[in-house]
């Protein structure tokens, strides 16, 4: 298909989709040619039936950290068990835990602990009788898969090279990395958003099926019912969502000691976008003196001296962060440059807290504009700053936004996500059962 082809523009830049722009440049390993063994199995997988069977699901963890990707991996372990299947977590390491200590309510049937010497390749054919299809956590871990041809699966979930970031002197290498894996290696690929699986099938002529995220709806919930039909039309109606009170169409608070805006994630990440958002906030606080920050964070940062007080969460247990979303807070603000899906814009959906975001590709999966949230440009202080100012300013808006926000999460449940997972690993188990490498290279 001619369509499908990586197109090639100016070397190092990436334009918009609708531009349809390129992150390809000099140097960066690719061909300009639709790469045909990793397109055989895209094509295979995608057509192949997906018969329910329990399944033995071996997930290569990546690293202990605590990430949203890293989160969701846990997640679809515990999906899976759940379902049924026979889930194997295996993790390198010369000794230690196999699955991170944040995730302690995670039981798998078996855990595996790869020595540092062995490559995933050596493992993965020792090991091959043990599993039916095995989940890759990262990319990097595909560059010692090369050579490997057998049912795995790798969920792309984003990361800078994805947004054609991540090219100075330290990190250069991945991103070549990445590129050499994506047109290279015979690996079945999920992923996690529409933007995602468009970036794939249109810089590397990769075709995929997305898994989206899920959220499990009765952990995250609201403070109190929401219900859409009692808004009175000066927004008069008692917070249900867990912030303060607007008793006036200028949204004057009674409650507390002013309006809170909740930030949720690490510090140390600047694609975050930390920068806008407290600066934003700046603004806001002239407007708004009363202004509390509450920033949920993995460490904290050290910040300039700001007008406003900024109030830390520092690296609470996963079980107390629904608390902490539907807890005295009255919106979220989430001002990424980047991101495959922005997990938190959901959770905040979910409990019944209005988000503010960044039009940051992937989150536009499920955030719409003034129909669940309030979408601003990336990177745009002023229109930040605005946005916040409006929203804490016009309590209707703010609790229309809270109901159609938790009618969003409904819609993205563990059990939406559970099958589309199911699908896409029943598939390349089905897939690669059949076809062989010596039958795969005959058909390439």
């Amino acid at each position: 298909d001619e369509n499908a082809k990586v197109r090639w523009m100016m070397p190092g830049m990436i334009l918009s989709r609708s531009q349809g722009g390129t992150f390809h440049y000099a140097g960066c390993g690719c061909t300009g040619q639709v790469p045909r063994l990793p397109s055989l199995v895209d094509a295979g997988v995608l057509k192949e039936d997906c018969t329910h069977r329990r399944l033995r699901v071996l997930y290569l963890v990546p690293h202990h950290n605590l990430t949203g990707g890293m989160k969701m991996l846990v997640q679809q372990m515990a999906i899976l068990t759940q379902r049924g299947h026979h889930v194997i977590a295996a993790f390198r390491a010369a000794h230690g835990r196999v699955l991170p200590p944040w995730a302690e309510s995670l039981v798998v049937a078996s855990e595996m602990l790869i020595s540092p010497s062995e490559t995933y390749e050596c493992f993965l054919r020792r090991t091959r009788r043990h599993w039916d299809v095995c989940a890759v956590g990262y990319f990097t871990q595909l560059a010692e898969l090369d050579n490997f041809w057998g049912p795995l699966l790798y969920w792309e979930q984003g990361h800078e090279h994805l947004f054609a970031e991540g090219r100075d002197a330290q990190t250069l290498r991945w991103d070549l990395l990445f590129h050499h894996t994506m047109l290279r290696t015979p690996v079945a690929l999920a992923a996690v958003s529409s933007y995602t699986a468009e970036t794939l099938a249109l810089q590397f002529s990769r075709r995929c099926a997305v898994i989206p995220n899920g959220i499990d709806c009765t952990t995250f919930y609201p403070a109190n019912q929401l219900d859409s039909d009692s808004v009175s039309p000066d927004g008069s109606r008692p917070n249900a969502f867990g912030g303060n009170v607007p008793t006036k169409p200028d949204g004057t608070a009674t409650l507390g000691a002013g309006w809170r805006v909740l930030l949720v994630g690490n510090p140390m990440q600047a694609f975050k976008g930390w920068d806008v958002a407290l600066e934003a906030l700046r603004i806001v606080s002239a407007s708004i003196p009363e202004l509390v920050v509450t920033w949920i964070c993995q460490q904290q940062p050290t910040l300039p001296a700001l007008p406003y007080p900024v109030q830390f969460i520092v690296d609470p247990p996963q079980s107390q962060l629904p608390d902490c979303y539907r807890t005295d807070q009255d919106l979220l603000l989430f001002t990424s440059r980047f991101e495959a899906w922005g997990m938190p814009v959901l959770e905040a959906m979910a409990s019944g807290l209005p988000a503010i975001t960044s039009s940051c590709y992937g989150v536009e999966h499920f955030a719409i504009d003034r129909q669940n949230c309030l979408l601003v440009p990336a990177r745009d202080v002023a229109a930040v700053a605005a946005a916040v100012i409006e929203l804490l300013r016009d309590g209707t808006l703010r609790y229309a936004l809270a109901v159609r926000g938790r009618q969003t999460a409904l819609d993205f449940s563990l059990k939406k996500a559970g099958d589309a997972l199911e699908g896409a690993l029943l598939r390349t188990s089905s897939f690669f059962s059949r076809m062989s490498w010596q039958q795969a290279m005959d058909l390439v």
